[in-house]
This record gives C-alpha cells, sequence and structure tokens, in this order.
C-alpha cells in the first residue's frame, strides 16, 4: 500500500467513511491537480511535519497518506514562486474595504473567507516579497511568501471560497498597484 500511495498523489486507498477524513486528506490532492503543496497544520497554525516550506506536490501527496495527519482539520501551504501564489491578506470583515483593496490591488477571481470573518485575495505570484508590516490601507498584509491557511481549514470559524475555487487558480491575474503603495509609504 505505501509503495502505491508514494506512486501517485491521486491514489488513495478505502480508509473507512469520507466523514472520517480530515481536511488535510481530502483538499491535498485537489491543490495539488494545480500544482499547489500543502501541508498539515494545528488549529493554532502550527505546521505538524518540518521543513514544510521545502515541501513539493510529490511530498505532500504522500503525507495525506500518512495516518498520523487523516484527520487534520487544517491545511496550509507556502505563497511564492514554489506554488506560483501570493495573497492580499485584508484583516478586516468591513466588505468596503476589501472592495477597495480590489481596486488597489486588481480584480481577482479567487476570495477566501478565513475563520475570523476577513479576507484573502488569491493572486498569481509575480516576485511579490511579505509585507506584515507597512499594513497598506491599514489592515492588508502582502503574503508574497510564507505560510498560507488554505480553504477549506476548519480553524475558527472555518476558511470559505465566497468567490471562485480551485479551478480558478490556473487563471490568476497578477496583483498590481504594489509599486504605487510602497512609493506612498516612503513619501509618508
Amino acid at each position: 500500500e505505501k509503495s502505491m500511495a508514494s506512486a501517485s498523489v491521486h491514489f488513495r486507498p478505502h480508509r473507512g467513511t469520507e466523514q472520517n477524513m480530515g481536511v488535510f486528506a481530502e483538499w491535498q490532492p485537489r491543490y495539488a491537480e494545480h500544482g499547489v503543496a500543502t501541508f498539515p497544520v494545528n488549529d493554532n497554525k502550527k505546521p505538524l511535519v518540518t521543513r514544510y516550506d521545502r515541501i513539493g506536490v510529490t511530498a505532500s501527496g504522500q503525507l495525506a497518506f500518512d495516518m498520523r495527519f487523516e484527520e487534520c482539520m487544517n491545511l496550509a501551504f507556502m505563497a511564492g514562486k514554489r506554488n506560483r501564489l501570493s495573497v492580499v491578506d485584508v484583516d478586516t470583515a468591513d466588505e468596503a474595504v476589501w472592495r477597495e483593496a480590489e481596486r488597489v490591488f486588481g480584480p481577482t477571481p479567487l476570495w477566501v473567507r478565513t475563520g475570523r470573518g476577513h479576507l484573502q485575495m488569491w493572486y498569481r505570484h509575480n516576485g511579490e516579497k511579505r509585507d506584515t508590516e507597512s499594513r497598506f490601507l491599514g489592515c492588508v498584509d502582502i503574503l508574497g511568501s510564507g505560510q498560507v491557511l488554505g480553504f477549506p481549514s476548519r480553524r475558527g470559524q472555518g476558511y470559505e471560497a465566497i468567490r471562485g475555487g480551485l479551478a480558478d487558480i490556473d487563471r490568476l491575474p497578477a496583483m498590481r498597484g504594489l509599486d504605487r503603495l510602497t512609493q506612498a509609504k516612503a513619501e509618508k
């Protein structure tokens, strides 16, 4: 069984009901279909594996078969070049700010509501860096690298795609407006 699991990211032997399968085990193959390597995390966003920042799609698939993570209810990925994803993290539930963030950074087909009712806007990675200090618009971080919780993680009230889904990963636009915002920050 182990050799078969290693041979194919998409093969999953029957181990009981789907109700017993955690988010990570169920959703890892779905992310892998779009070239995104995921890893299991606990409810405090702590990775449950070492070297998670080096995991590729194949290793991620092997983790999905590891019995230790079978019931893990959260998954994460690394933003950046490897997974081709960057995220605008809007730390407010104010939908007016969400619309302003989209106006500033550009439209994207994939929005995720976080476990705290905030917003992630997903974009194709285009060399963005991680910026959690500038706080654009007072509450916006740019996650061009580092760990990002993915949907449908169950942390908090649960992460949910509220616009689009995984199929949109292959057509995400690049983020725009960063040069203008960085320049405005420097002028302050």
